[in-house]
């Protein structure tokens, strides 16, 4: 399973569990970027889909107290990181149900890495979601780390490195809320690769050697700021969107189809 990054969009994933729940599809290994690192951990450790949902919904206002107002942005990151804590808290002592990867950016050689979370899971999390200009990078391992979320936000390369045959990847940003940011994207992961000698994104011919359903909504989930909101009924709105493609998607799907694989 390959979780994107995409802030607050971050619900929308949840919302597709509970539809692989309902069809007991099970992975065995869990990559995540940024928010979605935060949404594998839990599930690395057996969150349920209602346990996912009142992540979403429910902890935001049981840390801050404030659910149903519109805090500043300021607020807004001390609330996230809060959140964090509790998230770490809630399903931090439970036993790995599945295996978990962190796909973290290194600064300032920009390589990338994986990691499993087990050693110090709440700084790896908070790294993951180092946005550059919104969060502080994080120091683990003598490197700093942060969010890679604006190079690559699907980690697909990380899978197939990883020996995936079969790839269900929930894809929060497969239509931007801005078009120019997937062209800027792309033009910094050309340089980037070109500064390492490396191929980040999977080509035509390995992506064919997998079954690879991607679950994303039709259209933008919301624009700039709605992604750094955190609301009821925001929220709400992206629990059933992922639900409601999640079972779109996966009943429309055979076992060995390839889809959509501009991602």
């Amino acid at each position: 399973m390959v979780l994107s990054g995409g802030a607050s969009f971050g619900a929308y994933q949840a919302g597709v569990w509970k539809a692989l729940e309902e069809r007991a599809w099970e992975p065995d290994v869990i990559i995540g970027v940024s928010i979605g690192c935060v949404n594998a951990f839990a599930l690395s450790r057996g969150a349920s889909d209602d346990e996912m949902a009142h992540m979403w919904r429910d902890l935001p206002g049981e840390v801050g107290g404030v659910a149903h107002s519109t805090p500043s942005l300021w607020k807004h990151l001390r609330l996230f990181r809060d959140w964090l804590d509790a998230v770490v808290e809630r399903f931090g002592e439970r036993p790995p149900r599945y295996r978990m990867k962190a796909v973290l950016l290194e600064a300032p050689s920009l390589r990338f890495r994986m990691e499993d979370c087990l050693s110090d899971p709440r700084r790896y999390l908070e790294a993951a979601c180092a946005l550059p200009g919104v969060l502080p990078p994080v120091r683990a391992d003598g490197k700093w780390l942060i969010d890679c979320g604006a190079t690559r936000h699907l980690p697909i390369r990380e899978a197939l490195t990883l020996g995936a045959t079969e790839i269900v990847a929930v894809d929060l940003l497969k239509h931007y809320p801005i078009p120019l940011a997937r062209f800027a994207r792309k033009k910094i992961l050309s340089l980037r690769d070109f500064l390492h000698s490396e191929r980040s994104e999977p080509s035509t011919e390995e992506l064919a050697q997998v079954s690879l359903t991607v679950v994303a909504h039709d259209s933008p989930l919301g624009s700039i700021p709605d992604a750094f909101r955190w609301n009821p009924e925001h929220v709400e709105r992206l629990l059933r969107l992922g639900y409601e493609d999640g079972l779109r998607t996966l009943s429309n799907t055979a076992p060995t189809e390839v889809v959509g694989q501009e991602y």
